[in-house]
């Protein structure tokens, strides 16, 4: 299990570095000022969802003990849903209000308000998101919960976004029915 953890951790920091060293060196050119925040962020995330493929290739060749893939399991899914709920979400906020508020302190309430607000919707999306089923152990704002929100919206926004595409490569009224009305003569 020493071993497991140690050599998790290496990877982990050869993935990091290596998503460091590719923003730095393809993202930015040579005059634009890097935003060590933002390289950080990316390295984070490129980091978690790559551990997420070994893992998976752990699981299928039982390369590592099932101990250590559980743990690891958690801890990965807990550090990429804390990315993408808490801390990508509040950045990216944070960063278009700057650009629009004078005071950094404005700014900050500003994206507090904005941020809580956004996540308060998310929350509240249970409607249209599966959610875990009650009698469980698991909380109503588990990790469970949190995946499936994810899951869900994402599947929404494709959606909307292949709708969009059809309307605008259709000359059809109705671009939903497009494929249907092709098929059909």
């Amino acid at each position: 299990m020493i071993f497991d953890a140690v050599l998790l951790a290496f990877l982990s920091v050869a993935l990091f570095l290596s998503g460091w060293l590719f923003v730095g060196k393809t993202v930015y050119r040579k005059h634009e000022e890097q935003s060590r925040v933002a390289n950080l962020l990316f390295s984070l995330t490129f980091t978690t969802s790559s551990v997420l493929v070994v893992l998976l290739f752990a699981e299928v060749t039982g390369s590592l003990s099932a101990a250590s893939r559980a743990l690891a399991w958690k801890v990965d899914m807990l550090v990429l849903l804390t990315l993408l709920l808490l801390v990508l979400p509040y950045f990216h906020i944070l960063s278009s209000v700057r650009g629009r508020v004078q005071s950094a302190k404005w700014a900050m309430v500003l994206t507090g308000c904005i941020f809580a607000t956004l996540s308060y919707f998310f929350w509240r999306s249970a409607l249209l998101t599966p959610t875990v089923p009650a009698g469980t152990e698991l909380s109503r704002y588990g990790l469970l919960d949190a995946v499936g929100r994810i899951g869900a919206l994402g599947l929404i926004v494709v959606s909307v976004r292949v709708a969009t595409l059809l309307a605008l490569c259709s000359s059809t009224p109705d671009p939903l029915t497009c494929p249907h009305i092709r098929l059909s003569v």
